[in-house]
């Protein structure tokens, strides 16, 4: 986000943010406190008022332009400075999107806040987990919103903000939340059909967590569907006799999946799972 030396104003879009046409007549945005103060279009902009620039292309004004000009230019402060952290940290690059969507939320934590409305985040143990270098980061920006607004945010919140993070590295697309959300589904099943409250910090939980990473990416692997007919499914016959409950529970498993997601689970997997779902089990407390 480099500035130029002067900018002419396009658009006053509100006190902190206007457009300006850059050499290629595309337009970008300008933020920066009290910007367009006293100033019309066509006025020229001083380069030391502006804090940020973002180009957005195409699609992208329309559909953000109204984000922008609701967002008070201390959310993107902080924005920044998370997103800042994370590139240092993390060798990522972030986008005039990752910057807008992420202020975004952090302004309707802020509000939710003081109005003591808090969002539990469900997948919190997976994120945190699967994603512990952008967790800290998480993290880190709770302590920079306490810092500037006195607002202290649950640890739900670092996970959301991780997500944000996330977006930067790996894209955090459709099927990566598709992911996490199915590993939760899968882990919610388990814990409702034997009426079990895991303990989410015991090393049985993570080894889990674990089989279940590499059965997401396994599951979703192109070749999945044709290695279907070849699978190895002695286990899987052996275990159904000797855990019937567990198989059953896989069973219900491979329903959702296949009902969801259109994922089929071959009888070598299953073996797994089940193999994986007993030894969790065998380690966990049935809930009073």
């Amino acid at each position: 986000m480099q500035k130029n030396e002067e900018y002419v104003i396009f658009r006053i879009i509100n006190n902190n943010v206007v457009t300006s046409l850059d050499e290629q007549s595309s337009e970008v945005v300008l933020m920066g406190k009290g910007i367009s103060y006293k100033k019309k279009v066509g006025d020229c902009v001083d380069s030391a008022s502006i804090d940020k620039v973002f180009v957005l292309k195409g699609k992208e004004k329309n559909r953000y332009m109204d984000i922008i000009k609701h967002i008070s230019i201390q959310y993107f402060d902080i924005a920044a400075d998370i997103l800042e952290m994370a590139e240092k940290e993390l060798n990522v690059k972030a986008n005039p999107i990752g910057y807008i969507m992420l202020a975004d939320h952090i302004a309707s934590a802020i509000e939710r806040a003081k109005d003591n409305i808090f969002i539990e985040n469900e997948m919190l143990k997976e994120i945190r987990f699967f994603y512990p270098k952008e967790f800290e980061i998480g993290k880190k920006a709770l302590n920079i919103v306490e810092a500037q607004f006195h607002i202290k945010l649950p640890i739900d919140e670092a996970g959301f903000i991780t997500f944000h993070i996330i977006s930067l590295s790996e894209g955090m697309d459709s099927a990566s939340r598709q992911r996490l959300r199915m590993i939760n589904a899968v882990i919610e099943m388990v814990e409702s059909y034997f009426t079990i409250n895991f303990d989410r910090e015991s090393i049985y939980f993570e080894r889990f967590l674990t089989h279940l990473k590499y059965f997401c990416v396994r599951t979703y692997a192109k070749d999945n569907e044709a290695k279907q007919g070849d699978s190895d499914d002695f286990l899987y016959r052996m275990l159904k006799i000797q855990y019937p409950e567990v198989t059953k529970c896989t069973e219900l498993i491979q329903e959702y999946l296949m009902y969801n997601y259109q994922i089929k689970v071959s009888n070598e997997e299953k073996g797994f799972l089940i193999v994986h779902i007993n030894n969790l089990l065998m380690n966990s407390t049935i809930a009073t």
